[in-house]
């Protein structure tokens, strides 16, 4: 995956942790991944919600968005409304907004583990 994705966050914290784990890297190229998996997942976790965020994007795109990018490569979930008799204030967060993206724990676990 990382091969065709190269962005891809999850790929890359995967394969710092293999390194890490087997002794088969230097300490820095470890630490590299895992601070370029945090920042891969910051930038994809922010253009996926500006791509959910547009009007001109299609509802099957938003879902393979969804799935994908934010599940898939970043680690987020969108906390989204998905069922239409619900109450618009249910699903609201504390800015008073709509759909929420959750932090992507990718790149909390990167940035972590780039620090030790």
């Amino acid at each position: 995956s990382i091969l065709h994705v190269p962005s891809n966050a999850a790929a890359a914290s995967m394969l710092a942790n293999y390194l890490r784990m087997n002794a088969l890297a230097t300490s820095e190229y470890i630490c590299f991944l895992y601070e370029k998996a945090a920042t891969n997942a910051h930038r994809t976790r922010s253009l996926a919600i500006s791509l959910l965020e547009d009007d001109t994007v299609a509802d099957e795109t938003k879902e393979w968005v969804e799935l994908l990018l934010l599940n898939g490569v970043a680690g987020c979930e969108f906390e989204g409304d998905d069922e239409e008799d619900n109450n618009d204030d249910e699903h609201e967060d504390e800015d008073g907004e709509g759909d929420v993206v959750s932090d992507s724990e990718v790149e909390a676990t990167s940035s972590f583990m780039a620090a030790l």
